[in-house]
């Protein structure tokens, strides 16, 4: 499951029939999207957007380590933040599961 935190850094909410997409690329691969016009953020606001796998398929992990990004779809004209719609972060499997680094550093002491 892919998940983000969609926030609004403008001065205008968003409103309900605006398009709020948020492309997941596992290695340089979309793997799942979020997609909503249903969904209005408040300037200053956020919303959990929880994304969908692309054409029913899952994305199944296995043992190993992966560059995760999100990059939100933005109308340019509308952007007053530009190069701050997308974000990564390092996912490591180790054995097929998913350990958060947290958890990691506190087995290995």
């Amino acid at each position: 499951m892919f998940m983000a935190s969609l926030i609004n850094s403008g001065t205008a909410a968003t409103k309900a029939g605006d398009k709020h997409i948020i492309h997941f690329y596992v290695d340089g691969t979309e793997v799942a999207y979020y997609h909503s016009i249903n969904t209005s953020i408040s300037a200053g606001g956020m919303q959990l957007a929880c994304a969908q796998s692309l054409s029913g398929k899952n994305w199944l992990p296995s043992k190993g380590t992966f560059k995760i990004v999100a990059t939100v779809e933005t109308i340019k004209d509308n952007d007053l933040v530009e190069g701050k719609n997308s974000c990564e972060a390092q996912l490591i499997i180790p054995n097929g599961k998913v350990i958060p680094i947290e958890i990691a550093t506190i087995l290995k002491q």
